[in-house]
């Protein structure tokens, strides 16, 4: 099949990208699996329930078996829209998938309703204005290739600006954008920026994006992102990349210069430090470095050679002009030469800085210019190097009274010192003072609680003093009352008693019915009473 290719989880590539950013025990829709190489990652390392769509046959029928269900056919019938409706996926995967449909945006928006509200979308995208196109392109070149970036299945092309745009308008938010590089040179396209000017070639190589050969980003739903985009954070990990220049030193072994005796290594404008073992050439008689294949200013720090130094302000070369050990090459391809070593080299260490440059063509107006310009620049260093002797005297003077200042300050540092050890020994004192004086606010805090708690305790207990008096107040006159018809009861009472007696006295006068009648009398005027 096109498109079987071994997985790859030891390198930064955008199939491992996208796999370090899946959850394990995932549920996951996979478009485009071809053989199915990530869906065995993700179902046999990471526990994932995967389902997919796959065009091809012979990639659908691998792909299935390490699949819960799947569809075989063109993504853009739609089928897997009503097939998979029932399941929400945790995420939803695009592996340079989107550049071969018609309508990549009704395919996203699609797949955006069977998106949890959590989910993620991911997707790798080849990069149209990667360097190498466009340098085609100066040159009226535009090839379709098997694979790559202009794969002839390809049927849309984007950048990172066009890419943007599709998730915005497909309602998602980039939570996280990568990438991955491929110099000039190392891609499928055969060509280099030999391929076109000096001045275009400094332009491409300034160009953001140049060397990004695909963008891999993870998106969440808009909607997601705006209620929780305080815990979500927005990771763009693209970063502009200084092309690489190629450093090279060539080897002499008494039968001339050739790109058969070099050792190579790639480096960047700047500071840099190389070593490199030369043990498996034979005896070397002279060796030519080529720090890079431009014009550029050097600054050469230091060659050493089997531990022994060179000295690098003495260096032959094709500069333009030089200070101490400052080169200036003006035109391309600079070079510097060491000469009659006539011996085995084990080891060379190579330690230097340079800026690119970019002027062309070269006039001998701009070439005296600048010459006059390092000129004055070498007479103002040897001016200063005079004042820096002068001042290597008065330097010595300084020292000398900062000696002494220095053993005063020692003095004083000693009392300082004790000092010191006063302070702290009263800071201790005042952290424990501070200490107790919070422990006592703290019990005084608890008593202050309780006073108010008895205060409380006390206003309810007079309120119910008070409450009780008044009762007993009302229960005096209620007594009191009662004492009063008492007395009267009682008055009544011996009254009664008086008048009892002497009807009884009575009594024994009349007879038996007459007492009867006498009783019933009584009775009646008790009732009365």
């Amino acid at each position: 099949m096109k498109y079987d290719f071994e997985l790859d989880m030891n390198s930064k590539n955008a199939l491992s990208i996208i796999i370090n950013s899946i959850k394990p025990n995932s549920t996951i829709l996979e478009f485009g699996p071809a053989m199915g190489r990530m869906t065995k990652y993700l179902k046999d390392n990471l526990n994932c329930k995967v389902y997919i769509v796959e065009i091809d046959e012979e990639g659908y029928n691998s792909a299935i078996r390490y699949s819960e269900d799947g569809v075989l056919g063109n993504i853009e019938d739609y089928e897997w829209v009503n097939k998979f409706s029932e399941i929400q996926f945790d995420f939803i995967i695009f592996a340079d998938v989107l550049e071969h449909l018609i309508d990549p945006k009704t395919t996203i928006k699609y797949s955006k309703k069977l998106l949890k509200e959590d989910g993620r979308l991911l997707f790798s995208i080849p990069n149209i204005a990667h360097n190498s196109v466009l340098i085609d392109l100066f040159n009226n070149e535009f090839k379709y290739r098997e694979l790559g970036i202009l794969d002839n299945t390809h049927l849309r092309f984007f950048t990172y600006n066009s890419l943007n745009r599709l998730i915005q308008e497909c309602g998602f938010v980039t939570e996280k954008q990568e990438a991955v590089y491929v110099d000039v040179g190392k891609t499928e396209f055969s060509n280099s920026y030999a391929s076109v000017s000096k001045s275009l070639k400094q332009v491409l190589k300034k160009k953001k994006f140049g060397n990004v050969y695909q963008f891999v980003f993870i998106c969440v739903k808009e909607d997601y992102y705006k209620g929780n985009k305080d815990n979500i954070t927005i990771a763009k990990n693209i970063k502009p990349i200084i092309q690489a220049d190629t450093f090279k030193i060539y080897i002499d072994t008494n039968s001339g210069y050739s790109e058969d005796l070099i050792v190579s290594t790639k480096i960047r404008p700047g500071l840099n430090t190389l070593h490199f073992n030369l043990e498996q050439f034979e005896l070397i008689k002279n060796i030519r470095i080529d720090f890079v294949e431009e014009s550029c200013m050097l600054r050469v720090h230091e060659i050493i050679i089997n531990g022994e130094a060179v000295n690098v302000e003495l260096l032959k070369g094709n500069y333009t002009y030089k200070i101490n050990n400052n080169y200036l090459f003006l035109y391309d391809d600079p070079q510097i030469f060491i000469n009659n070593l006539n011996k085995t080299i084990y080891n060379i260490d190579v330690k230097f800085e340079y800026e690119n440059l970019s002027i062309q063509p070269m006039t001998n107006e701009i070439f005296n210019l600048i010459k006059s310009k390092i000129q004055n620049t070498g007479n103002e260093l040897k001016v200063l190097q005079n004042n820096n002797k002068n001042s290597q005297e008065t330097i010595k003077d300084l020292e000398e009274r900062n000696k002494k200042l220095q053993e005063k300050i020692k003095d004083k540092e000693e009392v300082n010192r004790n000092l010191q050890e006063t302070i702290n020994s009263a800071k201790e004192k005042n952290k424990q003072l501070q200490e107790l004086i919070k422990d006592r606010e703290e019990t005084n805090k608890k008593l202050q609680e309780k006073i108010k708690d008895k205060e409380e305790v006390n206003r309810n207990l007079q309120k119910k003093i008070k409450d009780v008096e008044k009762r007993n107040k009302q229960l005096q006159e209620s007594i009191k009352n009662i004492e009063k018809i008492n007395k009267e009861l009682q008055e009544k009472n011996g009254v009664l008693e008086e008048e009892l007696r002497l009807v009884k006295d009575e009594l024994k006068l009349y007879t038996t019915s007459s007492v009867f009648k006498i009783c019933k009398l009584i009775n009646s005027i008790l009732k009365e009473k």
